[in-house]
């Protein structure tokens, strides 16, 4: 690639997206992010051989990794982004004669800057660093794009109305799958045959349900009377009395772009990790009213009288906001959280720690 912008952007995506993917290694595999009592190696493959084994590293040395990616992805994307002459609307759409390369659009869709500084602030928040979580998730809220307003803000309000239930327009990166209702309803819903089985899908009851927006109002919250199928059917169109998270269109038209998405990286949660690591109050406050406005629930009053109320709300948020997009296991690891909702028994390091395929070479496991 002879342009060095270009060359810097599509570097500076391989960095980020390897550091993507080897912290939910670390978050899935790894050890307790705090207070660990078992120590687990994990490699972090830094080549494309097949041939060539990737080193196993400690906890801490894995962390210098991953830092020093999303250290070389950021200073990579810094000013070689289009994002810096661009807003994000702009360039979600190659109909436009402006860039030479057709490469360098659809930036939102793809690992931007702000997405790099997004996967940073839930490292941070992982690892238990929650200053360096903090100043990342703020800078994200605050930072202003080439227009001069900000560079993106939560988008549910307006998304939801749409029909955009995953919220495309809040997303940081997302992938885009024209096919993913084939997929989801296999995969989360699948038939009657499977349930008699005893097999655990993705969908919820009722009641389910109504222990997730537990204390919320739910008369005008877009997540709870828009983002619920209540009307779930498997392949055989036998009705379920179960209820199963973001439904796609069936129609040609709306299985384009926005309708069939995975989001990845939402505002949303950038708020969440802002609010959970802020020690001010009224900062808090402030961001969590705007939080609601985008689930179109308007505060009449303070949202939170103390820092102290501030994490368990947290937590259900995120139960909330993320059900069905692979966050859950991770915030209730990274917490400590001995109990999980619906969940059986009392969570430990047995339940956290996945262990390892027994395909995969296993340096923790002791040789006989």
């Amino acid at each position: 690639i002879e342009d060095p912008a270009a060359r810097g952007v599509i570097t500076g995506e391989a960095y980020a997206i390897r550091a993507f993917c080897q912290l939910d290694v670390l978050r899935l595999f790894g050890q307790m992010p705090q207070g660990a009592s078992r120590q687990v190696e994990l490699p972090y493959s830094e080549t494309t051989s097949i041939d060539e084994m990737p080193a196993y590293y400690s906890f801490d040395d894995y962390v210098v990794k991953l830092e020093s990616d999303l250290s070389k992805a950021e200073s990579l994307l810094k000013d070689n982004d289009p994002l810096f002459q661009y807003t994000f609307s702009e360039l979600n759409s190659a109909n436009g004669n402006e860039l030479s390369d057709s490469y360098m659009y659809y930036r939102q869709s793809r690992m931007n800057y702000w997405a790099v500084k997004a996967i940073q602030a839930r490292m941070y928040l992982y690892l238990g660093k929650k200053d360096k979580a903090y100043t990342l998730a703020k800078e994200i809220i605050e930072a202003k794009g080439a227009d001069g307003e900000l560079v993106m803000t939560m988008s549910g309000e307006t998304d939801i109305a749409k029909g955009y239930k995953a919220c495309p327009s809040e997303c940081l990166l997302y992938l885009s799958k024209y096919d993913v209702k084939t997929y989801s309803s296999v995969f989360l819903i699948g038939n009657k045959a499977d349930q008699q089985a005893g097999s655990s899908h993705l969908v919820i009851s009722s009641s389910m349900l109504s222990d997730l927006y537990a204390g919320q109002n739910t008369g005008s919250h877009n997540r709870y009377l828009n983002c619920w199928n209540r009307n779930v059917k498997d392949a055989s169109a036998n009705l379920y009395g179960a209820l199963a998270k973001y439904y796609f269109a069936d129609d040609a038209e709306n299985q384009m772009l926005y309708y069939q998405i995975i989001p990845l990286l939402r505002m949303s949660e950038v708020y969440l990790i802002a609010m959970e690591t802020s020690s001010d109050l009224d900062e808090i406050n402030e961001w969590y009213h705007d939080y609601m406005l985008a689930h179109s629930v308007v505060l009449n009053e303070v949202g939170f009288s103390s820092l102290s109320e501030v994490p368990g709300k947290m937590l259900n948020e995120y139960r909330r906001e993320f059900y069905g997009e692979g966050q859950m296991f991770y915030t209730y690891k990274r917490t400590g959280a001995t109990t999980m909702l619906w969940g059986n028994g009392n969570a430990d390091e047995n339940v956290y720690i996945v262990p390892l395929p027994e395909t995969e070479y296993n340096p923790n496991s002791q040789i006989k």
